[in-house]
């Protein structure tokens, strides 16, 4: 087999995703980037091979936070995917859907939207997709609807997503409670907070009945509930589920995780509304000390610097005001750094500074 054999992009590739499961991302950047460039120089029959390593680069990308490279190879994946006539639908809606995330989570809802409702179009029409991925579509189009503030079409397309997963898969599966949590969350400020309660509780109840798919979706559900009863004034019952959510990331995602990270960081920003700010203050610079001994990959920054922010503001709020003012300088360099002076957080500590 040559260097240029058509199977050898297709070994660069698993390899790559194998490394980017273990976060290995620079070796799978490297990996990625020598498939697509194999891929490129085979004969026509061999587009779909450049849309697969394009889609693995941007997926990449995507999970380390740089949405201006995702975003250039998803559109290149698309732009493939479109030229195939039909051939690859499905795949060709996974990176409609998968842009979209990009275009979400960059706050350009609009080109979100659109985006998702081509993705779903093309779900109704193939029948073999017509059931999960078209309830994925309808929660990721309701998401966008809900940061929007659009609440009823937001409810409905939530609503309509749950049904359709409870049908296909059962009352009791992780994507229903997935579905529930998210119906939850925007019932909060619709202030319709019984039922917010009652569908938290019905999605932890489905998550604690899952026990080996428990770590992601149980611990989102949990962080959720807490931050509701946090508002409620119920501190007992937030504490112990900030702590439950932190226990899960940290036992099956390790110390040094964004996602341990944000546990950490949500458990110490609960003591510091609840006026607990040694034990605030501890947390706050373990997540500091956890984070910085691990990568600098975007996520992790982001984290830190969100951190920073909280940090900041509990010295303000003791009056060390010296401590403070460094402390608002570490989190804009730490954002302009790593995650590029057009940051929103960059926002944020900024107007810090500047109230300072």
């Amino acid at each position: 087999m040559g260097r240029e054999d058509p199977q050898v992009s297709v070994t660069l590739n698993k390899l790559g995703k194998i490394c980017q499961l273990h976060q290995k991302y620079d070796k799978a950047e490297s990996l990625f980037r020598r498939a697509l460039e194999i891929s490129r120089k085979k004969p026509g029959e061999s587009r779909e091979d450049m849309a697969r390593d394009a889609t693995s680069l941007a997926e990449l990308y995507r999970v380390q936070l740089d949405y201006g490279k995702a975003e250039v190879y998803f559109k290149q994946a698309i732009a493939i995917r479109k030229k195939l006539h039909g051939q690859d639908r499905f795949n060709l809606a996974a990176n409609l859907n998968n842009l979209a995330s990009v275009y979400y989570a960059q706050g350009r809802y609009g080109k979100a939207r659109e985006l998702i409702k081509q993705s779903l179009e093309i779900n109704k029409k193939n029948s073999e997709n017509v059931g999960t991925d078209v309830a994925k579509n309808l929660n990721n189009l309701a998401a966008v609807y809900y940061y929007q503030r659009i609440y009823k079409k937001s409810e409905e397309l939530f609503k309509e997503a749950l049904q359709m997963d409870e049908k296909l898969l059962g009352t009791n599966h992780q994507d229903v409670a997935r579905d529930l949590g998210n119906l939850a969350a925007l019932y909060y400020p619709m202030k319709k907070y019984r039922q917010a309660e009652s569908l938290f509780l019905r999605a932890l109840h489905i998550d604690e009945r899952n026990p080996g798919k428990i770590p992601a979706a149980a611990a989102v559900n949990m962080t959720n509930l807490a931050a509701f009863y946090l508002d409620q004034g119920k501190f007992p019952q937030a504490e112990a589920l900030y702590r439950r959510a932190l226990e899960i990331r940290r036992k099956n995602l390790g110390s040094g995780h964004p996602e341990v990270l944000k546990a950490m960081i949500n458990l110490g920003a609960f003591y510091f509304a609840a006026g607990v700010y040694d034990e605030a203050e501890s947390l706050f610079n373990r997540a500091m000390a956890a984070g910085e001994k691990a990568t600098d990959k975007k996520e992790e920054m982001a984290a830190l610097a969100f951190n920073l922010n909280y940090l900041t503001a509990l010295y303000e709020e003791r009056g060390q005001y010296d401590r403070t003012e460094d402390l608002y300088k570490k989190a804009i360099t730490m954002y302009e750094k790593k995650l590029g002076s057009n940051h929103p957080g960059i926002v944020t500590a900024l107007g810090n500074l500047a109230y300072f």
